[in-house]
């Protein structure tokens, strides 16, 4: 059995419709609120995450190392090894001349020329050892010999005059306590006392340059003092000069 409906037709045909409408709308807008607030989080983290073009994440940037110390942490100067390269341009004294066979001197010998390895200790913060060994020669048209020259004993004082993180500057006085020479004559043929031994001291200064735990010398002009030469047979001292440049290159351990 049916019962008439309490409300109008009219009213049912009006208010049902828009209680539908208004129901939809309320649920539309709460479902999409979420949405519009998380949007803005979303392209923020995308803005601060760099992406690769393949769509991977790139990782960041190694942080980076800081620069290697120019001194040992107990403040010891570094030990070196490099070669050098030296030639005598000027020399002066009867101890620069050619010993005769009856021991007198002769002809002015000509300015040696020097190659070899040299090996420099930090003896604390301000003073370096140096022992060098290298092949010399020395020649002319009527005279040539070659051999070793021995750095014995040497000191050298750096003072560094300007760094930064990669680069730095020093200038270093020398001091060349004992300097020795074996050489061996080769000309002219047939010489009966052609062993010849020469000890020398002297002093110079070298500007060096390190980057990278390379180094780089340049010594433009020191000074070596001979006051010792003998041969097989005669012995001769006095006090002559020899003026050198050197250039040096290696490597700080």
């Amino acid at each position: 059995m049916s019962r008439p409906s309490s409300l109008p037709a009219f009213t049912r045909a009006v208010f049902v419709p828009a209680a539908i409408t208004g129901w939809l709308a309320a649920a539309t807008a709460a479902v999409a609120a979420p949405a519009t607030t998380t949007a803005p989080e979303a392209s923020a983290s995308a803005a601060t995450t760099p992406s690769a073009s393949d769509g991977t994440t790139a990782a960041p940037a190694a942080p980076k190392p800081a620069p290697r110390p120019r001194q040992d942490p107990d403040g010891t100067l570094p030990l070196r090894l490099g070669v050098f390269f030296g030639h005598a341009f000027g020399q002066s004294g009867d101890l620069t001349r050619n010993i005769t066979g009856t021991g007198g001197m002769s002809f002015q010998l000509p300015s040696p020329s020097v190659i070899g390895v040299d090996v420099g200790t930090g003896l604390g913060r301000h003073v370096r050892y140096h022992f060098a060994v290298g092949l010399q020669w020395e020649s002319q048209p009527n005279y040539a010999a070659k051999g070793f020259r021995i750095d014995l004993a040497g000191l050298g004082f750096p003072i560094a005059v300007w760094s930064n993180e990669k680069v730095a500057i020093h200038v270093e006085p020398l001091l060349h306590l004992i300097r020795g020479e074996i050489l061996f004559q080769s000309q002219p043929a047939n010489v009966p006392n052609s062993s010849l031994f020469r000890i020398e001291s002297g002093l110079g200064a070298a500007v060096t340059v390190v980057t990278h735990d390379w180094y780089f010398g340049l010594e433009p002009f020191s000074v070596d003092f001979r006051v010792f030469e003998a041969n097989n047979k005669w012995v001769h001292t006095g006090f002559s000069h020899l003026f050198w440049f050197q250039l040096a290159a290696g490597y700080e351990l």
